[in-house]
Formats: C-alpha cells, sequence, structure tokens
C-alpha cells in the first residue's frame, strides 16, 4: 500500500470538529480511505474500487456510530465527473465539493428527517451536463 494522503479537511459539526479523508492506493488497485477527526475514532478501509469514468463511487458513512454520530458522504468519482451535486427530498440541490476526484460532505442533523433527506448524487461533466448519478440507500435516520 502507497502512504496515505490527506486529500481534505472540512469543519463539521457547525465548525466544533475537523473531519479529514486520507487516501492511498492499495497492492491490488483499489483505494484505502482513512476518515479521521480530533474528536472521533478513525474509519477505514481498503476495498474502494476506483469508480469508471462516469461512475459515482460516494456512499454513506454514519461516522462515530449512532445517535451521536456524522452523517458524511464520502468516496471518489469517475475522471469524467468534474462537478457533483446533491439533491434532497424537499427539492434542494447543494454542491458536493471534489478534491481530487474525492468528496467528503457532512449532511447536517436538521436533514436527517423523512421529508429532507438527501436523495440523489448527479455527476456533470465539464459542460455541466448530467453523465451519472445515484441514489442514496437510507431507510432510517441517520442510517
Amino acid at each position: 500500500m502507497a502512504e496515505p494522503h490527506e486529500v481534505v479537511s472540512i469543519n463539521a459539526r457547525a465548525g466544533s470538529e475537523q473531519v479529514t479523508l486520507l487516501i492511498a492506493r492499495a497492492s491490488d488497485g483499489s483505494y484505502c480511505q482513512t476518515v479521521r477527526s480530533d474528536r472521533t475514532p478513525s474509519n477505514s478501509g481498503c476495498s474502494v474500487s476506483p469508480p469508471k469514468a462516469r461512475e459515482i463511487g460516494v456512499s454513506p458513512m454514519n461516522f462515530g456510530g449512532a445517535p451521536g454520530g456524522i452523517l458524511l458522504l464520502v468516496g471518489p468519482v469517475g475522471s469524467e465527473i468534474g462537478k457533483l451535486e446533491l439533491r434532497y427530498q424537499d427539492g434542494r440541490v447543494a454542491n458536493v465539493p471534489l478534491y481530487e476526484g474525492w468528496a467528503l460532505y457532512e449532511v447536517e442533523r436538521a436533514d436527517y428527517v423523512e421529508g429532507r433527506r438527501p436523495q440523489i448524487l448527479i455527476g456533470r461533466d465539464a459542460s455541466g451536463r448530467e453523465i451519472a448519478s445515484q441514489r442514496l440507500p437510507w431507510a432510517t435516520p441517520g442510517g
């Protein structure tokens, strides 16, 4: 495995916790990703497959465990995806910043309730055309 490097750090929980994403290339071609913070035990795994050019590999992570954890969206996007959007059940659309082709995004606690939850990720190419989508698979708030 290659040495992990920091891709991005975000301020979570209204700025009270800094969450960092580190990635490393595994020997089998997949990625190892580690999410860590100054307040919550790290979460890591080495089975993150590189997505195809028009594929979204971002998935939900309950960082820190339920019920007090942080709901994150974390993972890579394909090489043709230049912009990632998040559509909510109530029609809102948020930009999910990408760093070196990876996302680390906090879903606010107010958006854990039915009717406000994040619903679908949309990948757009450099011209703004929709080229990928991924429905988010939760059945329970925060899960």
